[in-house]
């Protein structure tokens, strides 16, 4: 899973809604807290564990408590902090999840990924971080709403559309939607000359409105579809 690199440091900790974690301490926190899924994606993230898990375990969670994810009495016993809960359970225990890829052709060219999780009206989303690092956010539902503005904003009329050539597509874009245990949606879409198509199933290239590209991945990214 490759995602978008922003600034940030191993160690730190946990603000009211924002936290960054690697993927081993991910794994932790979701065994801490039973977590009933996690995507496969976050598990293959992580280093090899060696030989010890007991080891592994016991030292990552010590590690959670000094960056205040967890908290811990004199006895060893951990338990999550409410802040923890709140912004986790959507990553753990959420029925939907959704995907953007992003992938802006130059030089060099670059990929961004977001993954959105969804709890009731929970929404947590997952970037990547320096050094392999995740992360994760709670937003709201106007956070993904501007998520959905920013993919469109630009986008020309198809009044004066220009015919479409794979060797001019300056964005590929993908967005998935997974139902966990039940169903999963993929659709590409293609940036040509400030216009956005999408291919059928039958791979022809259909030209959208900007209207319409917007409504159907936001339909996409916010689980509906």
């Amino acid at each position: 899973m490759r995602l978008p690199a922003t600034e940030a440091k191993a160690g730190m900790g946990m603000s009211e809604s924002k936290v960054i974690v690697s993927p081993g301490e991910l794994y932790v926190v979701g065994r801490i807290l039973n977590a009933k899924y996690i995507d496969y994606a976050y598990v293959a993230a992580v280093q090899d564990i060696g030989a010890s898990f007991e080891l592994f375990e016991k030292e990552t969670t010590d590690k959670l408590v000094l960056m205040g994810i967890l908290e811990g009495d004199f006895s060893g016993s951990v338990t999550p902090k409410a802040e923890t809960v709140g912004l986790f359970t959507p990553v753990f225990f959420g029925t939907v999840e959704t995907t953007l890829d992003i992938c802006t052709i130059k030089e060099p060219t670059k990929i961004d990924t977001y993954k959105f999780h969804f709890f009731d009206d929970q929404i947590t989303k997952v970037t990547g971080a320096s050094e392999g690092l995740l992360e994760m956010e709670s937003i709201g539902s106007a956070d993904l709403a501007k998520v959905v503005d920013d993919l469109s904003s630009g986008l020309k009329s198809t009044d004066d559309a220009v015919e479409f050539s794979k060797e001019s597509v300056s964005r590929f874009i993908v967005a998935k939607s997974t139902h966990v245990g039940e169903s999963s949606l993929v659709a590409t879409f293609m940036e040509c000359n400030d216009r956005m198509y999408k291919e059928d199933a039958a791979g022809n290239v259909i030209l959208l409105s900007a209207e319409d590209f917007k409504a159907e991945i936001s339909q996409i990214l916010t689980g509906v579809k």
